[in-house]
């Protein structure tokens, strides 16, 4: 079985004195870490230790030595660049973006609307009824209801830009996206949209507030002539480098 090591070392004061309250008391913690070259995500909690070493310098620095670790199997973990892909991965899916299932349904994504098809990294589905799309992390049926952040992605950071971008290949009448934080309470903090109805590359961003534990993505199609159309997508990225390009 594969072991895993996460060691993180600082000279920052900052947060050290409860980290060392939670080491000693065995308190078990998950990790996020955002960065501008890679993104690290271990959702399930795990033990630290917190070692310093003395500095006997009137202006020295203490180094701080934070070091979590486990069995891989035991402990998901991820590293990357696509946080979306990264949090499918570490609640139990061998791919970021994919219908291992084979129910025409890319995995960890709440789909609606019918005729639902995953085919070649493209999902696709019909716009059956006035609001149809795909909703990240899966929140039920109701899209306008955070309050329930079981199946919320977590990310309790704050003043971090995410970039969600999808690549449009058919797209109804409207259609648009949207990126939205929570506080803990599931209370939303900011919103932002993005609507649209042409084919491409569409991407927003937005900036994570104080007090920001998570966030949900949805990508709608709206329907309002009872019509139904084609909406067709594939490559969903969130990134923190600023760029909207998909990488798995």
């Amino acid at each position: 079985m594969q072991q895993f090591q996460l060691q993180i070392t600082t000279y920052q004061p900052n947060g050290i004195e409860q980290l060392q309250k939670w080491a000693k008391e065995n308190t078990k913690l998950g990790f996020i870490l955002a960065g501008k070259q890679e993104n690290i995500l271990i959702y399930r909690p795990s033990s630290i230790t917190v070692q310093q070493s003395f500095n006997f310098s009137p202006r020295g620095r203490t180094l701080t030595v934070i070091t979590m670790e486990g069995q891989k199997e035991i402990l998901p973990c991820w590293r990357g660049m696509n946080i979306l892909n990264g949090f499918v991965k570490v609640t139990g899916n061998d791919f970021g973006w994919a219908d291992e299932d084979s129910n025409g349904k890319a995995d960890g994504y709440n789909i609606t609307g019918t005729s639902p098809a995953f085919s070649n990294g493209e999902q696709s589905f019909d716009t059956a009824s006035a609001n149809t799309g795909v909703i990240f992390p899966p929140d039920g049926e109701d899209y306008n209801d955070g309050s329930d952040l079981s199946r919320a992605f977590e990310f309790p950071l704050s003043n971090i830009k995410i970039s969600l971008s999808v690549d449009i290949l058919a797209v109804p009448a409207s259609s648009y996206l949207s990126l939205i934080t929570y506080d803990y309470a599931g209370s939303a903090l900011t919103q932002e949209n993005l609507t649209f109805a042409t084919t491409g590359r569409k991407s927003l961003e937005i900036v994570t507030d104080p007090g920001t534990y998570g966030f949900h993505i949805r990508v709608f199609a709206r329907q309002f002539s009872g019509t139904s159309q084609t909406f067709q997508l594939r490559d969903p990225a969130l990134r923190v480098d600023g760029l909207s390009i998909y990488t798995e």
